[in-house]
């Protein structure tokens, strides 16, 4: 026999339907909205300003859906301030996230697609100023004005003080500690000493016009000034190979430079083309970054061709103390004294990992560090710490132990579980 339904018996079938499959739609939902990983700090020491790099292609697939899109990230009840970059060196995206912690600490965070997500503050930039409206006569780059560019080809005739670049080449900085790169043949790297935790580069050297070796920032501003005497030595931490001598990559046939402007990780990506040493040649890619909150510049090398070194150092000055420390993993060199343009005292440092160690030498012009590049790639770390800055390392002790806990979060690696149920 056919039964008919009624209206009402009808509506409640549907009804139920729906409710159901809503229910079974919330439950999938509510199982994705949300999730958390733990950070931790591994070593006995207080981390403040510790970057952490959070790689998102890995959340991705572990939680595929949720929305990346969209979310926020707490620690508690408090929302975390986060940005999403690409990583240069490695092309993959990350997420960037700045914390504190206390020793052997784990914190858990958790990403959630409830809430507005917090701008972030800027703490780290890169930047490059190129003249423009200029005449060019005799080489010189006459006139014009500095211009913020995000990248630039190196003209094959550029040279030395012509005046193309604002303050001789890119810089990269964060609140602590600035420092820039020549780019012409010279190819070294300088600092900035910052008298107060702020971003200034853009300010530095814009009316310089004409550029002969008497730039306004070789005297002191009110940010601070060009702290360092580099001449023919490495400066702090710039990059060449040791043969019979040092070469530095001031023989190429093209530079072209870009810069990577981030809110807590900023730095420069470099291509040297056919870099020259004796009858070898290389392609070099460069990377200088430096991140929120810290006075370290990171450095990534990698070639096209084995090399059987690369090296780099720090330059000699008077009145300076040599300083060697390692630990298990990492090692470092570095300079305590009066070796700056303002004849005050400076501390410089060259960070390297001991597995890439072939040996530590030195010159007249240079201490040295001689790494041993693992697949063609290298990384190491160079920083500064000037007396003047507001809050920075006022004597020689205060230095040392300032190098001792880079040395410890170097080799202490804060640690992310994307694992955490």
């Amino acid at each position: 026999m056919l039964k008919i339904l009624l209206p009402s018996k009808i509506f409640h079938i549907v009804f139920l339907i729906i409710f159901c499959n809503f229910f079974i739609f919330a439950s999938d939902y509510s199982a994705t909205e949300s999730f958390s990983l733990e950070i931790k700090n591994p070593s006995d020491k207080n981390r403040q300003d510790e970057l952490i790099k959070i790689d998102l292609e890995l959340l991705r697939k572990n939680f595929p859906d949720f929305n990346f899109d969209s979310f926020i990230i707490l620690s508690g009840s408090e929302q975390i301030q986060y940005e999403i970059i690409n990583n240069e060196s490695h092309n993959r995206q990350i997420i960037l996230l700045v914390l504190d912690f206390k020793p052997n600490e784990a914190k858990e965070i958790t990403f959630s697609n409830y809430g507005v997500k917090k701008e972030t503050v800027k703490r780290t930039q890169a930047y490059l100023g190129e003249k423009k409206g200029y005449e060019k006569v005799d080489g010189y780059y006459k006139d014009g004005f500095f211009e913020e560019v995000n990248k630039s080809r190196v003209p094959s005739d550029h040279f030395a003080h012509d005046a193309l670049y604002q303050f001789e080449g890119p810089g990269w900085e964060s609140e602590k500690a600035a420092y820039r790169l020549y780019l012409d043949n010279r190819n070294r790297t300088d600092i900035f000493g910052k008298k107060r935790p702020e971003l200034v580069l853009e300010k530095i050297g814009k009316g310089d016009l004409i550029s002969d070796s008497k730039e306004s920032y070789t005297k002191m501003q009110e940010w601070g000034m060009d702290i360092f005497k580099v001449g023919y030595s490495l400066g702090i931490g710039s990059i060449a190979t040791l043969n019979d001598s040092v070469i530095t990559i001031s023989q190429t046939d093209s530079i072209f430079c870009e810069v990577l402007n981030h809110d807590f990780l900023s730095g420069i990506k470099i291509n040297y083309y056919g870099w020259k040493v004796n009858d070898k040649t290389y392609d070099a890619k460069v990377y200088y970054s430096i991140y929120a909150g810290g006075r370290l510049t990171e450095c990534n090398v990698k070639l096209n061709n084995p090399t059987e070194n690369l090296c780099t150092g720090l330059a000699k000055h008077e009145s300076t103390e040599f300083i060697n420390i390692d630990n298990k993993t990492w090692g470092c060199i570095a300079l305590w004294g009066k070796q700056t343009l303002a004849n005050d005292n400076l501390g410089i440092a060259v960070f390297y990992k001991k597995t890439n160690l072939i040996k530590l030498s030195e010159d007249n012009l240079n201490y040295l560090v001689i790494l041993k590049p693992n697949d063609n790639e290298l990384t190491y770390y160079f920083g500064a710490a000037w007396e003047q800055e507001q809050y920075g390392v006022k004597s020689k002790s205060d230095f040392i132990d300032y190098l001792n806990n880079e040395l410890s979060k170097l080799s202490n690696s804060i640690i992310v579980n994307y694992n955490l149920d």
